[in-house]
């Protein structure tokens, strides 16, 4: 009696263990970039997006499109820049992207990259709609305006 009390206790810390590693905050998954400082005009960054809590918590993507943003304090003048698209395979557990960063005008600040999702749902009457959300990681690039 007493080993199955330990068998099914174990089996219940381990299924509260699994539940509590996707909480609300990461039901869009998390992002990685890399490298993630010192970057500038042509630098290369690979970015990782683990899927494994958006599946589990029903909000797993149709579509990932990463942009680069300014976070704060965004003067008007920069836009976000579409980084990749991607269409995401039903089984997959991750989704990554490998670009170089445009030649453009950056200012010594920082910026992040942020997974915009576009995940399907369906209404009432079984008609497909779209929703979005996203999740972003940080970044620091270098300044070439001078």
């Amino acid at each position: 009696m007493k080993m199955i009390f330990t068998a099914i206790s174990a089996l219940a810390a381990a299924s509260v263990a699994a539940a509590t590693l996707c909480a609300e905050a990461n039901k869009f998954g998390a992002l990685t970039i890399t490298p993630s400082t010192a970057l500038a005009g042509g630098s290369n960054v690979t970015g990782s997006l683990d899927l494994t809590c958006p599946k589990e918590k029903g909000y797993f993507p149709t579509y990932v499109d990463y942009y680069l943003e300014v976070p704060q304090g965004n003067n008007g003048y920069e836009w976000p820049v579409l980084l990749a698209h991607n269409e995401v395979d039903a089984s997959a557990t991750s989704d990554t992207f490998n670009t170089a960063l445009p030649y453009i005008t950056y200012f010594n600040a920082s910026y992040v990259v942020y997974a915009q999702f576009t995940y399907a749902r369906t209404d009432e009457k079984q008609n497909t709609y779209y929703l979005i959300g996203g999740t972003s990681s940080g970044v620091n690039i270098t300044a070439n305006n001078s």
